[in-house]
């Protein structure tokens, strides 16, 4: 009696995937996987279950709010108890998305961040990685948690088998939480008080990317009100954080204020700095020539010959 009530379940479920009633479909292999006795065949039921919710939510605008919200929450309990023991599986890492993918739908932010931060590290080679991401970036700036965002950051970056693009990914989305907690905390921008208070930030975070990023924000706010400060900023910048990414355009931003203010001695010096350091910037050649005729007009022509050469 229990095979044939088995086997009518499974003509169901069969006939309604056919149909494509993914939710009744999804429902009948549930409770196939729940009587089943062989543990393979308890596998397969609860995989196809899981397939089933997906596909339905792949057409969700045709769902009732009911059978969307039985739909992720199936996906999360099913796909949770069946991935643990099926990690090398195809499906394995289409389940951990669809799992961190559903809590995210449904505002469960903090769930969401650790099954997208779960599938990142699991499956570092997938073509959804960078989605998973950009999930994890969103769901922190919803919460306001700019120091979480940064910390996991760094843990995601650190992860093996992540490609070079994806590192690059994290890195400016850590910068920009950065810069983001930093601004709430620094007041009204292009203030004086804005400026200083990222100065202080610079020193309690120094020898960080925080530090960095807080010279950099104040560099742009004095840079705004072309405040003659600056200068002092951006030197302290390249003087602390010379391998930092804001550095190639701090000296440059230096040379083109100079230059707009008439400050020809300071505009010559950071043209021919950015020259020298990054020789292979488009722009370096002419300001190169640039440099040594400014110093040539001011009867500097020493330097100029330096630079010339």
């Amino acid at each position: 009696q229990h095979v044939a009530a088995e086997k009518m379940l499974i003509n169901k479920s069969e006939s309604l995937y056919r149909a494509e009633d993914w939710v009744r479909a999804g429902m009948t292999f549930e409770q196939l996987a729940r009587v089943a006795k062989v543990k393979k065949k308890k596998n397969e039921f609860n995989e196809s279950a899981i397939q089933s919710y997906v596909n339905a939510l792949k057409k969700i605008d045709s769902l009732s709010a009911l059978d969307v919200l039985r739909s992720r929450r199936a996906i999360r309990e099913v796909g949770t108890g069946w991935i643990q023991s099926h990690m090398r599986h195809p499906a394995a890492a289409s389940t951990a998305y669809n799992i961190a993918q559903s809590w995210y739908e449904d505002r469960h932010l903090p769930q969401a961040i650790q099954a997208f931060t779960f599938f990142v590290k699991s499956f570092p080679r997938d073509e959804r990685v960078r989605d998973a991401i950009f999930m994890i970036i969103n769901a922190y700036s919803q919460l306001d948690d700019f120091k979480g965002l940064v910390a996991s950051a760094k843990s995601l970056e650190k992860t093996s088998g992540l490609s070079a693009e994806d590192r690059t990914a994290i890195r400016d989305a850590s910068r920009r939480a950065q810069l983001k907690d930093l601004q709430l905390a620094a007041g009204n921008f292009g203030s004086k008080q804005y400026a200083e208070n990222l100065m202080s930030m610079a020193s309690k975070y120094k020898d960080s990317s925080m530090g960095a990023t807080a010279l950099y924000e104040a560099f742009t706010s004095l840079r705004s009100k072309r405040d003659p400060e600056l200068y002092d900023v951006g030197e302290a910048l390249l003087e602390k954080y010379s391998d930092s990414t804001y550095s190639k355009e701090v000296v440059s931003s230096m040379a083109q204020t100079a230059l707009m203010t008439a400050d020809f001695e300071r505009a010559a010096r950071y043209l021919a700095r950015f020259a020298e350091r990054y020789p292979k910037e488009k722009e370096s050649i002419e300001w190169k020539k640039s440099a040594a005729q400014i110093y040539e007009w001011l009867g500097d022509y020493k330097r100029s010959k330096n630079i010339a050469m």
